[in-house]
């Protein structure tokens, strides 16, 4: 769809750039830096940008895409960052695998924290979304000072292990799309009863994002090889849990967005967490599941609001 006057603005309100770093390994990993400027003519927001970095990292087996959208809605908000960073993990979206072909929560953290080495964030706000969550997590007792400001997109310490379950089975029936209608009608097989808020939009953008397109066909984006423990579809494999490790974030800002039809993050389970926090906002993501699609208002408003005020 072509893009609106407003939306185009939004667009160039940040300046693209594509970085790559290396991991303690040698893998590397790619991602992109966007550096808010006022073009000219713009007026700028009344509250003044958050000078503190914001590194995103997507969900498990997600990529960069998942955040495209929000970063563009965020450059309209008061108060947005002057820069945020946006990182594949290996094996998806961009980055390489590495040899390792196996990569574990733990194996994420330490590439988390290249990232933030070879980028010079020393200290940053970071967002997460699903169980990239726990990988985010085990940094803090590595580098305790390096995330300042905290936001789960429906993750945490812990996740529902039937759910887990229930969605990687009903992923793997799942065929491979032949086309990008295909690839919709797929999704809408699959989410739609925990995404009843989407138009045919919504589909459409998140298509783009699960998938990515060659030769004009949506080809899986992550790369075939990776292998997830935390992804098998068995009930009886007890799923990781991170709370030891989350106790450290306690004093830590937190905004946690949680999904209304969630099936991974439970109501219970999300005040369980929030119990957790001294300093934690909630924002519901009404009429979507995991794991919620930021750019939908009023989260970008939430997230700019969270970044802008909290300290």
């Amino acid at each position: 769809m072509p893009a609106t006057q407003d939306s185009q603005t939004s667009l160039n309100s940040y300046l693209r750039s594509e970085v790559s770093v290396s991991s303690m390994d040698g893998t590397i990993l790619r991602g992109y830096r966007y550096d808010l400027h006022s073009p000219e003519g713009v007026k700028r927001n009344r509250i003044p940008p958050s000078k503190t970095p914001l590194l995103c990292i997507p969900s498990e087996l997600g990529n960069t895409g998942e955040y495209d959208q929000l970063i563009s809605a965020l450059a309209n908000q008061p108060g947005a960052p002057r820069r945020i960073l946006s990182f594949d993990l290996r094996g998806r979206g961009c980055s390489e695998l590495g040899k390792n072909k196996e990569t574990t929560t733990e194996t994420d953290a330490d590439d988390i924290i290249s990232i933030c080495d070879a980028m010079g964030l020393h200290h940053c706000d970071v967002l997460v979304t699903g169980r990239a969550a726990l990988s985010v997590l085990l940094v803090g007792p590595k580098r305790p000072s390096t995330i300042g400001r905290l936001i789960l997109n429906d993750g945490g310490p812990e996740f529902d292990s039937v759910g887990i379950a229930k969605l990687g089975t009903t992923m793997k029936r799942a065929l491979a799309p032949t086309d990008w209608a295909d690839a919709v009608d797929i999704l809408k097989k699959i989410k739609g009863a925990t995404f009843s808020s989407f138009d045919d939009a919504d589909w459409k953008d998140m298509a783009h994002t699960v998938w990515k397109d060659e030769n004009g066909r949506p080809v899986q984006n992550y790369d075939d090889k990776l292998y997830r423990l935390s992804n098998a579809d068995d009930f009886d494999i007890k799923q990781p849990t991170v709370w030891q490790e989350f106790a450290l974030f306690k004093n830590t800002p937190t905004l946690f967005i949680r999904g209304s039809k969630s099936e991974l993050m439970s109501e219970a389970l999300a005040d369980k967490i929030l119990s957790h926090q001294k300093h934690a906002k909630l924002a519901i993501a009404t009429g979507q599941g995991h794991a919620p699609v930021l750019h939908k208002d009023p989260l970008p408003q939430h997230i700019a609001e969270f970044l802008a005020t909290t300290r």
